[in-house]
């Protein structure tokens, strides 16, 4: 386990690349939603796309934190 302060532009990255994953599965969704119309596709779209913003404002924190 790192400290804080430590590895932070590996944290970040990490948190970007569950960030890329986040949105490819809510573009999926979103495009199935748009062919099937199914109710839990809406909702999968919508958490990962909150999952997303997520892990954007982690790795953004981390990033900010490695450039002081």
């Amino acid at each position: 386990m790192t400290q804080p302060g430590e590895s932070e532009c590996l944290k970040g990255a990490v948190h970007a690349a569950s960030a890329s994953l986040a949105l490819a599965a809510s573009l999926y969704n979103v495009i199935a939603y748009s062919e099937r119309s199914e109710k839990r596709l809406a909702a999968q779209s919508l958490f990962y796309g909150l999952l997303w913003a997520f892990e954007m404002w982690q790795a953004h924190g981390h990033w900010s934190r490695h450039s002081e």
